[in-house]
């Protein structure tokens, strides 16, 4: 099953000035891409297996690709409601299973559940998947409905030391450092299996 998945990284050897022209944007992204390939296919073997040759939408104004130092705003925006985003889809994950135990009679979720427990004890005709997969994302467990990944470096605001990130959500200091210095961070979207 493809996926994919927005992930920020940090921007390195990129800047404005160098991405002048729409093939130096191709080159950037295939770049990006390629470094997050090797790094995830490792990071990550339960997840992620394969990341696609698909490239995002180079295009200043494209959400696929955003560098921080031409849309700072893009990204802090991004940011500030990253962790909210897999909170929200874990909510609304859950509120679709207690529409369908509401259609079928039920007033509680765990009652519709233990209904549609058959003779070998499993649960039979009620999906689960995407409830558990929104789950995960809402517990910094990468799946494929987390809308973002962090594979980033920062550096602590009090202490001024750096740090290597990588989760599905944002911890309060790397979120901290994000939203004070966009400009050093890019968001591609990949695709995987």
């Amino acid at each position: 099953m493809s996926c994919s998945i927005r992930v920020l990284t940090n921007v390195d050897e990129w800047s404005k000035e160098t991405l002048s022209d729409p093939e130096t944007r191709k080159k950037a992204a295939e770049e990006i891409r390629e470094s997050l390939r090797i790094n995830l296919e490792e990071e990550y073997p339960g997840e992620i297996w394969y990341v696609r040759e698909c490239m995002p939408d180079v295009s200043l104004d494209s959400d696929e690709l955003i560098f921080g130092f031409e849309r700072p705003e893009a990204i802090c925006k991004t940011v500030e409601n990253w962790n909210l985003k897999s909170t929200k889809n874990c909510i609304n994950q859950m509120k679709k299973l207690e529409d369908q135990a509401r259609d079928k009679g039920f007033q509680t979720l765990s009652a519709y559940l233990e209904s549609a427990i058959n003779d070998d004890g499993n649960i039979s005709g009620v999906s689960l998947y995407s409830l558990r997969k929104t789950l995960d994302a809402a517990d910094d467990m990468l799946s494929a409905e987390s809308p973002y990944l962090a594979q980033i470096q920062y550096k602590d605001i009090k202490s001024g030391y750096s740090y290597d990130y990588k989760g599905v959500r944002l911890d309060p200091e790397a979120k901290a450092y994000i939203l004070e210095h966009p400009e050093e961070y890019v968001l591609i979207e990949i695709a995987y299996d």
